[in-house]
């Protein structure tokens, strides 16, 4: 199993967060990428979404539940 990163967010049952996600590929593909360009993208350089995240109280195991209250998405993606 790999490493566990440190959260980066702590939080409560029953707390809203809002999370900024960046383009997985760290902007390595824009608007004007051709279909040949894909195959020069940097794997490296994926963004791992955003997280972890704690959820005080939890424990191994525990099952989750998180309600999506809306999502904004950006003008090319």
């Amino acid at each position: 199993m790999g490493s566990v990163s440190q959260p980066v967010l702590s939080v409560r049952d029953g707390d809203t967060v809002t999370f900024e996600v960046n383009d997985v590929s760290t902007w390595q593909i824009i608007e004007d990428t051709a279909s040949q360009g894909l195959k020069h993208i940097d794997d490296s350089k994926y963004y791992p979404l955003t997280g972890p995240v704690c959820v005080e109280g939890a424990n191994p195991g525990d099952a989750l539940v998180v309600e999506t209250l809306s999502v904004q998405v950006a003008d090319f993606g």
